[in-house]
């Protein structure tokens, strides 16, 4: 039968094959993961729609609602952009960091996540700032918190006929902190062995609020919850610093793979939220 293969140029007219093309469907837009797939394994059917033209998708802009960064904004334009670096800093540092300069002009925010790899790059920046999957399809819009999205490895909550438009994240309050930081076995080339990224709101030394969110330590990137809760309204003391990495081992749930140990990741996770407060602590 051979693959058909669609431009999208509007928003619209994509819904709309989405809606009305010969299954199997797949969307492309960087294609710096879906085209590494193909290589091993070519389709020989359906419809591939390409979303690389639509405007629409490479939205970042201020809304009532939120930061919107619409699923086709590249790793480039989210390391680039003003408006991010000043209100969710930490989705800049994992863009920054997502392979090279290739690879950050071409790959895209909607890709990483739709791939649903625990180790996605853009995953904990995005989770704590509680981000919400905008979709949508010919039957209108809907939109999903991201924690709530995956529903287990490589698995999402994405309907038939949908696609990922954009996401809505909630900007850093007055007092707000971000952190980010990936380990694999070459920085920014590397699959991240672990994630950490940490959003904390600070009145004094007092935790107001507190996000702790963890890639590649479970099946799917995660929020630390239980941590969460422990830390806010607690100071930045001594003990504190010592407890918190302590909690943040609880609640992961990481494997062995050829990349690392899980009693390795387990460890560093914790060290690396413990720094992270510790710094505060410190004033740097």
């Amino acid at each position: 039968m051979g693959v058909r293969v669609e431009i999208a140029d509007t928003l619209q007219q994509a819904l709309r094959l989405l809606a009305e093309s010969e299954p199997p469907v797949r969307l492309l837009a960087g294609g710096t993961d879906l085209l590494v797939q193909w290589r091993r394994d070519p389709p020989d059917s359906g419809t591939v729609i390409v979303l690389g033209h639509i405007p629409e998708l490479q939205v970042i802009e201020a809304r009532p609602e939120g930061i919107y960064i619409g699923s086709g904004a590249t790793h480039a334009a989210l390391r680039d952009s003003a408006l991010l670096k000043a209100k969710v800093p930490a989705i800049v540092t994992a863009a920054s960091g997502v392979g090279g300069r290739q690879i950050q002009s071409t790959g895209t925010i909607g890709g990483n996540i739709a791939n649903a790899s625990p180790a996605a790059d853009l995953a904990p920046p995005l989770l704590i700032a509680d981000a919400q999957v905008v979709l949508q399809s010919v039957r209108g819009e809907r939109k999903v918190p991201l924690d709530t999205f995956y529903r287990g490895y490589r698995e999402i909550d994405l309907r038939e006929g949908e696609m990922i438009v954009g996401f809505l994240v909630r900007p850093l309050e007055p007092g707000g902190v971000e952190f980010f930081r990936k380990l694999g076995m070459r920085s920014a080339h590397a699959i991240a062995k672990v994630s950490v990224a940490m959003r904390l709101v600070l009145e004094g030394r007092k935790v107001c609020r507190a996000r702790i969110a963890l890639g590649s330590l479970a099946e799917v990137p995660l929020r630390a919850e239980e941590a969460e809760k422990w830390l806010e309204g607690r100071e930045l003391s001594r003990e504190t610093i010592q407890e918190i990495g302590e909690r943040v081992r609880a609640v992961v749930r990481p494997i062995d793979d050829i990349r690392s140990t899980a009693r390795y990741r387990r460890w560093v996770a914790g060290n690396l939220v413990r720094g992270f407060v510790e710094s505060l602590a410190a004033g740097d």
